[in-house]
C-alpha cells in the first residue's frame, strides 16, 4: 500500500521530520507576524501585541487587503443573498439553466 511507504518508522523520525518543518517555516512565519501585527496596530488593535487568537483573524484581514479579495466569494457570483443562504442550506434545491 502506499500509506506503507510514506509512514513514519519510528518517533526519532517523526520528531526529525517536526523541527525540520518548524526551522524552515519560523523565518516565514515571524514575517507574517510582523506584517500582521503592524496592519493590527494600524487598523483596529487594542493592546500592545496579537495574541495567538488574534492571528487567524488578522491573517484574513491582512490578506484581504493585500489581495483586495472579497471575503464572500460566493456572493460576488449569486446576486441574490437568499440563493447564496439555499445553497449551503439546501444544495439539492437549486436548480441551474
Amino acid at each position: 500500500m502506499s500509506l506503507l511507504t510514506k509512514m513514519a518508522h519510528d518517533l526519532n523520525e517523526i520528531e526529525s521530520f517536526l523541527v525540520q518543518f518548524r526551522d524552515k517555516t519560523r523565518p516565514k512565519f515571524l514575517s507574517r507576524l510582523k506584517d500582521m501585527q503592524l496592519f493590527a496596530k494600524k487598523h483596529e488593535m487594542v493592546g500592545d501585541a496579537l495574541k495567538p487568537w488574534d492571528y487567524t483573524y488578522y491573517a484574513r484581514k491582512l490578506i484581504e487587503t493585500e489581495t483586495e479579495s472579497d471575503p464572500d466569494p460566493v456572493g460576488s457570483f449569486i446576486q441574490d443573498p437568499d440563493k447564496s443562504k439555499q445553497i449551503f442550506l439546501d444544495p439539492d434545491s437549486i436548480r441551474i439553466r
